[in-house]
């Protein structure tokens, strides 16, 4: 599902360890896109617009799928999760949402010398969720064809008869750049003081997220549509904030009040 633009040196490194996990406070790691050349030539570059406030993390409603190491009871992902919860997954060009139907692989992580537990489904699984807000069922999504949302880059859509963009901001210190083996090139930016706002059509902007910096790694956009059924964009993001790490946002409209944003964290590490 994701084009990944650390494959070109993450992979090689970590390869036998990034399918293992820590402790399931958990989502994907990331991504590849070929950037405009208005973007990958703005090395140290500083892109920044008024700041809002930074969201509330939640941990424990939501989950990965993936392999967790059990240094301790509570690392069990089947402690924290069961048949009730939902799964969000890719079904080609939408998301659909379900009841969670998984299955369990126990193992035992030579790197780190510890038993470890796979929580699977048979879907290209999204992110998993307590039940609460989100509606089953089919979900339209609107079209991401800027996944990534470098500093400075603007992106603007229109959802339910509304229009809304989301702008990136932040400083870019240095860029490098990648040819894959069908010579296509990719830039990779290294970003500090992140923020991902969006700015609803009255001019109101509300933070969904924010990182100080990251460790060869950025944010991609999965999924915008409704959730929760209430006709305002809903948010799934991959959020890593270093490449041994997936993590996932799962931002609800029904979660953002005032100018405050709620995301629900999941997050999954894989270092050795």
């Amino acid at each position: 599902m994701h084009n990944y633009f650390l494959a070109v040196f993450a992979s090689l490194l970590f390869l036998s360890c990034q399918n293992i996990g820590s402790k399931p406070r958990q989502q994907n790691v990331i991504s590849a896109e070929q950037l405009p050349d208005t973007i990958a030539s703005d090395a140290a570059a500083n892109h920044s617009v008024p700041s809002s406030v930074a969201p509330e993390l939640v941990e424990g409603m939501t989950m990965l799928s993936g392999t967790y190491r059990i240094w301790e009871e509570t690392d069990d992902p089947t402690a924290m999760v069961d048949s009730n919860w939902l799964e969000i997954f890719t079904l080609g060009s939408a998301v659909q949402v379900q009841p969670l139907s998984y299955h369990i692989i126990t193992g035992f992580d030579d790197c780190a010398g510890v038993n470890t537990k796979t929580i699977n489904t048979t879907n290209k699984s999204l992110v998993f969720v307590k039940p609460g807000k989100i509606k089953t069922g089919v979900k339209n999504q609107v079209d991401r064809s800027k996944a990534l949302l470098w500093p400075g880059v603007k992106t603007s859509f229109s959802f339910q008869g509304a229009n809304y963009s989301l702008e990136g901001t932040g400083t870019i210190n240095g860029s490098e750049t990648f040819t894959d083996d069908t010579k296509q090139t990719y830039t990779f930016h290294n970003v500090t003081n992140y923020a991902l706002q969006l700015i609803d059509q009255q001019g109101n902007a509300v933070t969904l997220v924010s990182e100080e910096s990251f460790n060869d790694t950025f944010i991609e956009l999965l999924f915008v549509g409704d959730l929760d059924g209430d006709h305002l964009p809903d948010f799934i993001i991959s959020a890593p904030r270093h490449y041994e790490e997936e993590r996932t946002l799962l931002i609800l409209s029904t979660e953002r009040e005032n100018g405050k944003v709620k995301a629900f964290e999941a997050a999954r590490q894989f270092d050795c």
